[in-house]
C-alpha cells in the first residue's frame, strides 16, 4: 500500500490531470490525416479508385461521366446570363472606358460559356474528366488575367471596391471545383491553372494586394482549392460505394445480371466492329438443390460465396464475371478465342470450387460458346448457345464442360477428406 501523497502533491497532479496534453506536430498532422480519411470515408482498398479513374467499373466510370458533363453544361449556362448582366455592375461603378473593354470580354467569353452548354454528348469527354473541368474554367480565369490588366493600365486596383473582387476571381474558381467528382490525379490540372493563374496575376498586378503578403493570398487559394477537391473526393467516394452496391450482387459481390448484360452488350458490341474474337461461358453448379435440402439454405449460401470467390480469383480482370439467378453464373471473356476459354476453364478446374458441407469437391457443369467460332452476331444468341451446352453437360454426366468438340470432364476425381452424408434422393439433370 502506498503512502498518502501531501496534499499539494495532489494538487498538482489533479492539475496535470485536468491540462490538456501537449502533442507534437506528428501527432497533429497524424490527427489530421485520420480525420481527412474519417471525413470521406476511405478505406484501404478505395485509394487506388480514388487515385486514379482507370480501375472504375464501367457502371461507375459511366455514372461519373453523366454527372460531370452535366454539371459543366449547368455552370456554362448559368455563367452566360450572369456574364451579360453584370455589364450592368461594372458600368454603375467603373468610369468609361475602362467598363466598356471589359464589357467585350465578357461578350468574348459568353460565346465560349454557350458552346460548353449546348454541345452534343458525342464532343464531351474526349480528353476525360480533368480537360472537361479545365475547359469550363480556362473560361473565367482567361477573363480574370484580361480584366486585371484593364484595370491595372487605368490604375484603378484598390480606389474602387468592385476592382478588388476581379482579382478574387481564381478563389471563386477554386469553390467551384468542389461540385465535381474528380479523382487525386485528374484534379491536379484544374487546381494547377486555379493556383498558377492568381500567381501571374500576383506577379504581374501586386498593387491590388494593398500590402497584403504575396504567400499568404497564395496559400489561402490553394488552401480553398484543396477542400474543394476534398468535397469533390468525398462524392467520388459516395459515388463509387453506391453504384458497387446497386451493381454487385450482395452475396456474392459479382456482378448482377443487369449490370452485367449492360457491360456485356457494350464489349460485344466492340468485339463485332473489331472483328475480336469473344468467348462466354454458362456456369451451373451440379446438384445445388440437395445442399439446401439437405443443410439448409446457410450452408447454399455458403456454397454460392465459395463458388463465387474462385470464378473471381481464376479469371482475368477484364474479364466479366455475373451471378446470373440462383446456381447460375456467367462469364464473358472478351478478346477469348475457344482454345483460350478452355484454358481459363482448366484454370479454373485447378483452383477447384471448393467443398461441400459434406466434405465433397463441389462440380460444375460448364458451356462454352465463342462468337467467331460459332457464328453468332448477337449477345442473346451468344449466352443461349452457352446455356444449351451447358444443358448438354448436364446431360452428360455433369462435372464437364461442353464446347463444339463435345463433353469433356473439367474436374478430376478427389478423396474425400472428411465424413459425407447421404443426400436425399437422386437429382434430375437439370440441377
Amino acid at each position: 500500500m502506498q503512502p498518502p501523497r501531501h496534499p499539494a502533491e495532489a494538487d498538482t497532479a489533479a492539475h496535470e490531470a485536468a491540462a490538456p496534453t501537449r502533442s507534437t506536430p506528428g501527432v497533429r498532422f497524424a490527427d489530421a490525416v485520420a480525420g481527412l480519411a474519417a471525413l470521406i470515408r476511405v478505406q484501404p482498398g478505395d485509394l487506388a479508385q480514388l487515385w486514379r479513374a482507370r480501375g472504375h467499373m464501367a457502371a461507375v466510370a459511366h455514372e461519373r461521366d453523366d454527372l460531370i458533363v452535366h454539371r459543366v453544361r449547368l455552370l456554362a449556362a448559368v455563367l452566360v446570363p450572369a456574364s451579360l448582366l453584370w455589364i450592368v455592375v461594372d458600368a454603375l461603378t467603373l468610369p468609361w472606358p475602362y467598363w466598356g473593354e471589359i464589357a467585350w470580354g465578357r461578350v468574348a467569353a459568353t460565346p465560349a460559356f454557350l458552346l460548353l452548354a449546348l454541345r452534343p454528348r458525342r464532343l464531351c469527354l474526349i480528353g476525360g474528366a480533368a480537360i472537361e473541368v479545365a475547359l469550363l474554367i480556362a473560361v473565367p480565369l482567361a477573363f480574370f488575367l484580361y480584366t486585371n490588366a484593364v484595370l491595372s493600365v487605368a490604375g484603378l486596383h484598390g480606389p474602387i471596391p468592385i476592382t478588388t473582387t476581379y482579382f478574387y476571381l481564381p478563389f471563386v474558381v477554386a469553390a467551384a471545383l468542389a461540385i465535381f467528382p474528380l479523382t487525386i490525379l485528374e484534379a491536379l490540372l484544374p487546381a494547377t491553372m486555379v493556383v498558377g493563374s492568381a500567381a501571374i496575376g500576383v506577379w504581374v498586378w501586386p498593387e491590388f494586394l494593398a500590402g497584403q503578403s504575396t504567400g499568404q493570398t497564395l496559400w489561402r487559394l490553394f488552401v480553398i482549392a484543396f477542400w474543394a477537391h476534398l468535397a469533390g473526393l468525398s462524392q467520388l467516394r459516395f459515388l463509387l460505394r453506391l453504384t458497387e452496391e446497386a451493381t454487385r450482387d450482395a452475396l456474392t459481390n459479382l456482378l448482377v445480371r443487369g449490370t452485367g448484360e449492360e457491360i456485356l452488350e457494350n464489349q460485344f458490341a466492340y468485339a463485332m466492329r473489331h472483328d475480336l474474337a469473344f468467348a462466354m461461358l454458362f456456369i451451373d453448379i451440379d446438384r445445388f438443390k440437395s445442399v439446401n435440402d439437405a443443410f439448409g439454405h446457410d450452408a447454399g449460401d455458403a456454397v454460392l460465396r465459395t463458388v463465387a470467390t474462385q470464378i473471381a480469383r481464376a479469371f482475368r480482370h477484364q474479364d466479366v464475371t455475373i451471378r446470373w439467378g440462383g446456381e447460375e453464373f456467367v462469364v464473358g471473356l472478351p478478346g477469348a478465342d475457344l482454345a483460350n476459354a478452355e484454358v481459363a476453364v482448366l484454370r479454373l478446374a485447378k483452383l477447384g470450387l471448393g467443398l461441400r458441407p459434406d466434405y465433397r469437391p463441389i462440380t460444375a457443369s460448364i458451356g462454352i460458346a465463342e462468337r467467331q467460332a460459332d457464328g453468332i452476331d448477337t449477345l442473346a444468341a451468344l449466352v443461349e448457345c452457352a446455356d444449351a451446352r451447358m444443358y448438354e453437360a448436364k446431360k452428360a454426366g455433369r462435372n464437364r464442360y461442353v464446347f463444339r468438340s463435345g463433353p469433356k470432364i473439367w474436374l478430376a476425381t478427389q478423396q474425400d477428406p472428411g465424413p459425407r452424408h447421404d443426400l436425399a434422393p437422386q437429382q434430375s439433370a437439370a440441377e
